[in-house]
């Protein structure tokens, strides 16, 4: 169809149309005989030639890369399905051995590419070569007793001297078989070249993929650099190397050093969740930590509306941008994960850090010198909790963020119990404290409670006597 001009095949009306995956099938093996330089192009000069010669594509591309009645006679076998099955399918030509079907299509071929004229072959070992180009996805690599294929799966390797002399094949018939009673099927190889692999390196167009890809070393536990030669599944060759893009190197250490999947923070992981498994690897013993910094964080974006929200998105640059000096586990064990997301916080906003502790303190000093923790949680807003009597005096209500965020006050009896909830101190002061008066004198009679607590001193010790 090509050859007709008929670039797309998938684009004809077919009487009935072949499957996709065929059609998709055959265009990659048309590219990588070098017949098209891309799925859907038109043919190549090659693929010109090859659409003369009456074979199959594979053969035609065997018998143009080396021209000779040797490569027409192995084709035609193939084509055939003559092969000699004893495993080297060059002992075919080697016995001469030939059937008239056989010769009669070699012959053909032959006359076929005398028309076409084409160079013969420079290779140290042309036909084996010539093979190698024709069937470039069916080679395959001996490892121990088994024969590993680059286009996926494995074989048990035969137990032949043929099998043994090299390290490297091209497949020609493989078979897979399933007897009475197997549950599984098992593949043998019957015929099959011996090639070298320094020829993949010749073939054109190439086949070889350089990939580097980031890993884990469990044992050194840090992450590494892995420099592979590939021929489709197959590793050629492999090398290890320090990291050279410290954002992908902080997602390996994430994953595979802390258990953070950064790729799922904001896809299947919630906010909530991201904080929850943030706040185990940074303080196990108080979680809550890294909610808090969130909230805080969050809180300072009404003074400056340019930092980001936070969110699972957010989160993971912070802690991709933390991680991204670091290649091992070693180096993070005593990180300090607080500090080190407000220095993420500082490389977007220069001077965040100082704002960031001014105005989202992490206590605050009530006039008695005590300075209660100040709680934060996304969920609510910020809040203190402490005695009653600490905030004895107090007639201002407590905030944070230059006066526009009270805090919650958690107003304690002795028991260490709320009796109060309010971020209004003055209105509790003069509508509530005078009804509970006098309910707290007599159940703590220890204490000391004033008329007018707006105006009294907060007491510093634990048990205040009554005058």
């Amino acid at each position: 169809m090509k050859s007709l001009g008929i670039a797309r095949p998938t684009e004809l009306s077919w009487l009935e149309r072949p499957p996709s995956q065929a059609l998709e099938n055959s265009e990659t093996l048309l590219y990588r005989l070098g017949a098209i330089r891309e799925q859907g192009g038109p043919l190549t000069e090659l693929g010109q030639r090859l659409a003369k010669i009456p074979a199959h594509p594979r053969i035609a591309r065997m018998v143009l890369e080396h021209p000779t009645s040797e490569t027409a006679t192995l084709g035609a076998l193939i084509s055939e399905g003559e092969l000699d099955s004893s495993g080297d399918a060059l002992d075919s030509i080697r016995k001469q051995f030939a059937p008239g079907g056989v010769k009669k299509l070699a012959e053909q071929i032959l006359r076929s590419i005398e028309e076409i004229a084409p160079k013969k072959s420079q290779h140290a070992d042309p036909l084996a070569f010539a093979v190698l180009a024709g069937f470039p996805d069916r080679v395959a690599r001996k490892r121990g007793s088994d024969l590993v294929f680059s286009a996926g799966g494995s074989a048990r390797a035969p137990e032949s001297a043929f099998f043994q002399s090299s390290e490297y094949f091209v497949l020609l018939e493989v078979q897979e078989r399933q007897g009475l009673g197997q549950a599984r099927s098992t593949t043998s190889v019957n015929s099959a070249v011996a090639i070298r692999e320094d020829w993949l390196l010749d073939l054109e167009p190439s086949q070889i993929e350089e990939k580097e890809e980031l890993s884990w070393d469990a044992d050194r536990k840090r992450v590494q650099s892995l420099s592979q030669m590939k021929y489709g599944q197959l590793t050629l060759s492999e090398s290890k190397s320090e990291p050279t893009d410290p954002i992908a190197a902080s997602r390996v250490l994430a994953k595979s050093g802390l258990g953070l999947d950064l790729e799922s923070w904001g896809t299947k992981l919630t906010l909530h969740d991201v904080l929850e498994s943030l706040g185990r690897i940074a303080s196990p013993e108080h979680p809550e930590e890294i909610e808090a910094w969130a909230k805080r964080v969050e809180l300072l974006r009404k003074l400056h509306p340019a930092l980001p929200s936070v969110d699972a998105a957010f989160l993971r640059g912070c802690v991709e941008r933390t991680l991204s000096p670091y290649v091992a586990l070693s180096e993070i064990r005593e990180l300090d994960w607080t500090a080190a997301l407000t220095g993420s916080l500082e490389e977007l906003l220069p001077g965040i850090t100082q704002e960031l502790e001014r105005e989202t303190p992490t206590s605050f000093e009530l006039p008695n010198g005590r300075k209660p923790r100040i709680g934060y949680k996304l969920s609510s807003p910020p809040w203190i909790e402490s005695r009653l009597q600490d905030f004895f005096g107090v007639r201002t209500p407590p905030t944070i963020l230059r006066g526009q965020m009270p805090l919650t006050l958690h107003l304690l009896a002795p028991n260490q119990r709320a009796v109060q909830v309010t971020t209004d101190l003055p209105g509790f002061w003069k509508k509530t404290y005078p009804e509970i008066r006098s309910e707290l004198s007599r159940r703590y009679p220890r204490h000391t409670w004033p008329e007018d607590p707006s105006k009294a001193e907060a007491s510093d010790s634990k048990i205040a006597r009554r005058k």
